[in-house]
């Protein structure tokens, strides 16, 4: 399959960068449909850069998953098959423990909160996964938080015994789900509609973008509010020969277009508009969100307080500074304004 890929990717854009007469020809990795609003920022980025480069070089985006899908999205990258990609490093083989933070149990914020926490707080202080030496960043942004879904009303913790969810990645989803008497079946957003459709599930841990996009919203009338918590960072990067063959000033360029987060906040606005009015929708059709009592919520924290441990334990313990870039991040969401940042964590305790 992979060779394949490469194949095509060759032919998209290892030949079109040859010396000769006309732009220099790149291309950008999607794995998103062309009409997302995303998709659009991506193409809004390629060509501002083309502009920004006096039009010697020339972005061809590829959406869809053309090149690759999501668990390739880092390796098509790092191969050349693309210049470009958009990565989901949860998603992928190879760990990347530092960009799985924002997955953590963090309760559901603003996708541009998360964002300008994430750039100011831990991308502009230079806390990156050392796995990312084999590529070059050129932004991130953190999309919409998760949400637990459901068909039937979910009042506590109680309720949750035996209950089958549908999960994505993430560093601890699948361990909460299970830690809550819960049990987690694996499966992506476009698997979670005939999931529930054959009652191999009865709620999804997903965000509720998928509740008009993939019609989960024929089943599911409730989302649980205190389980709204973990989100998924997107890392555009660029093949690293790619980069390392640009002139100095066109490198320059790369660099200027989010040195102040200008696309990381745009691409999280993107992401926010669309959930924003999917969920409203939801709600004025008759979904319900469901709040719990203080009582159930303790007992909630108790159980993600031990994950946190595990998760901080188990990256320390391999060298990565996982606490302070968790309390980074924490303190960066508190001071936009997240009275409560996450689920059974505090930093100093």
């Amino acid at each position: 399959m992979l060779i394949a890929i490469m194949s095509l990717g060759l032919v998209l854009s290892g030949t079109s960068k040859s010396e000769g007469a006309g732009p220099v020809k790149l291309v950008f990795s999607n794995w998103l449909p062309p009409m997302n609003p995303v998709s659009k920022g991506f193409e809004e980025w390629a060509k501002d850069f083309e502009a920004r480069t006096g039009g010697r070089y020339k972005v061809d985006v590829q959406h869809g998953g053309v090149l690759a899908g999501i668990p390739q999205s880092y390796d098509v990258v790092r191969s050349g098959v693309a210049d470009f990609s958009d990565i989901i490093t949860q998603d992928v083989e190879k760990p990347f423990p530092l960009t799985d933070i924002p997955g953590l149990p963090f309760f559901h914020q603003p996708a541009e909160v998360y964002t300008k926490a994430w750039f100011n707080n831990v991308y502009k202080k230079g806390y990156l996964d050392k796995e990312f030496s084999d590529v070059k960043l050129v932004f991130q942004f953190v999309a919409m938080g998760e949400d637990f879904l459901s068909a039937k009303p979910v009042n506590s913790v109680a309720d949750l015994k035996g209950l089958k969810v549908v999960i994505g990645g993430g560093p601890t989803k699948a361990k909460l789900t299970k830690s809550l008497g819960a049990v987690g079946v694996f499966g992506g957003p476009p698997d979670a509609y005939m999931m529930l459709q054959k009652g191999i599930a009865e709620a999804i841990f997903i965000a509720g973008l998928g509740l008009k996009e993939f019609h989960w919203d024929e089943f599911i009338h409730y989302i649980i509010d205190p389980l709204r918590v973990g989100s998924v960072i997107h890392t555009v990067a660029m093949n690293k020969n790619t980069y390392n063959k640009m002139p100095d000033d066109v490198k320059a360029i790369i660099e200027d277009m989010n040195a102040h987060g200008q696309y990381s906040l745009k691409m999280a606005s993107s992401f926010e508009t669309i959930y924003r009015s999917v969920l409203q929708t939801w709600l004025d059709e008759g979904g319900k969100l469901i709040k719990w009592s203080e009582e159930e919520k303790t007992e909630l924290n108790e159980a993600a307080a031990l994950l946190w441990k595990e998760w901080i334990g188990t990256q320390e313990a391999k060298g990565v500074p996982a606490r302070k870039v968790i309390n980074e991040y924490y303190n960066g969401l508190k001071a936009l304004g997240a009275e409560n940042p996450a689920l059974g964590y505090t930093p100093g305790r």
